[in-house]
């Protein structure tokens, strides 16, 4: 349930009293923290491998006579 505030604004849900532990905080950061790494590890491992592969194409391509252009 929600309770209104001084001017009839709907303020947050009323959770009681209850606070969250240190350990539940530490894990939500965590949570967040791992999704955005992960999303910049992906990136990152995207760039790398992009960048191997056109590296071995130049290279094949050296070794087949070509330019490695």
């Amino acid at each position: 349930m929600t309770q209104r505030g001084a001017l009839g604004a709907i303020a947050s849900p009323d959770f009681g009293s209850r606070e969250l532990s240190a350990s539940a905080v530490v894990a939500h950061v965590a949570v967040g923290a791992a999704a955005i790494l992960g999303r910049f590890v992906t990136e990152a491992g995207r760039e790398a491998l992009a960048w191997v592969l056109a590296r071995d194409g130049k290279a094949r391509r050296k070794e087949e006579g070509g330019s490695g252009r």
